[in-house]
């Protein structure tokens, strides 16, 4: 189990070296790896044509482009949900403990 665990933070600690050099890089316009510099600019081309309006399909973010006044009734009905639901556990809860419910 310890050395799994090992494994797994030597692996997350690689890709988070790995990650901060290329960012590192690129930002400070270095010289990077033919397959770096490929793979930055593939992880360019996705994000430029995933914030392109009516893209769709995974990666594309959801809310991209919507404004809060579109957001508020939503923000509103989850709010009302939840509301309800802590009334109703709170006004069912004893009614259950003392078996009026299933009675």
């Amino acid at each position: 189990m310890l050395a799994k665990i090992a494994a797994a933070a030597t692996a997350t600690i690689a890709t988070i070296v790995s990650t901060a050099r290329m960012a590192f890089a690129a930002s400070t316009n270095t010289s990077l790896p033919p397959e770096y510099m490929e793979m930055l600019r593939l992880a360019q081309q996705k994000v430029h044509a995933a914030t392109q309006p009516g893209a769709f399909g995974n990666g594309v973010p959801v809310l991209y482009g919507v404004d809060l006044m579109t957001l508020l009734p939503w923000i509103g009905i989850a709010g009302a949900a939840a509301v309800t639901a802590i009334y109703a556990a709170r006004l069912l809860a004893p009614k259950i403990r003392g078996g009026a419910l299933l009675a």
